[in-house]
């Protein structure tokens, strides 16, 4: 199984203020919690928008997960995360984890509206926003067995065959897992991360 790396930050580029706002406060529920998802947002005039959150939530997820091969190859130039569907992030998923890396990989993110579309170019992460359940139910074994790691912030998503869900209560987010669905693709989530979150069968 493929180690699970640490991100390195390479140089960084100046980052737009709502971004760095953002860090700001995902490093500071990290010093009090010592992990990245156990916060609110902040309750104040300037709280930053439920899919900025996801955005950073999304990007930390790569901390907490180990790839089994041949998902993540030595290979592998990038670090893909894809969003299937229609994309709720607009730039502020690019933004997130512009100048960073996973393993020594960049990371860059690939668009999908086709569920074909990921047999031409493969991912590691997939946020899927459509309702995979009615449009391609098979499609969730098909991932599976490519060893992808299935997000989305779509009520019952884990109960249907996907891995991991961002739900947004009140102004938290709450984190459900399937774990025998993650198992069954050779994924490998830390403990820590369980901990935290609602662990669904």
């Amino acid at each position: 199984m493929t180690e699970n790396c640490s991100i390195n930050r390479r140089p960084a580029r100046r980052l737009s203020p709502t971004i760095a706002r953002i860090r700001r406060w995902v490093i500071l529920a990290a010093a009090i919690l010592g992990l990245l998802f156990a916060a609110s947002p902040p309750a104040r005039g300037d709280a930053f928008s439920e899919y900025q959150v996801k955005a950073v939530f999304l990007y930390n997820l790569v901390n907490f997960v180990q790839w089994p091969p041949p998902s993540l190859n030595e290979t592998d130039a990038f670090f893909t995360i894809g969003i299937l569907g229609d994309d709720p992030f607009g730039k502020t998923l690019d933004r997130t984890v512009s100048n960073e890396t996973v393993c020594g990989r960049a990371i860059r993110i690939v668009r999908y509206t086709d569920p074909a579309e990921l047999d031409k170019q493969r991912c590691q992460l997939l946020f899927i926003t459509l309702d995979i359940s009615r449009t391609c139910p098979e499609l969730y074994t098909r991932l599976c067995r490519k060893g992808i790691l299935t997000v989305s912030d779509q009520d019952g998503f884990v109960s249907r065959g996907g891995m991991i869900n961002l739900l947004t209560s009140g102004k938290r987010i709450q984190l459900e897992i399937n774990l025998d669905n993650a198992s069954q693709a050779g994924l490998k989530i830390s403990s820590k991360l369980l901990n935290l979150a609602r662990v669904v069968k």
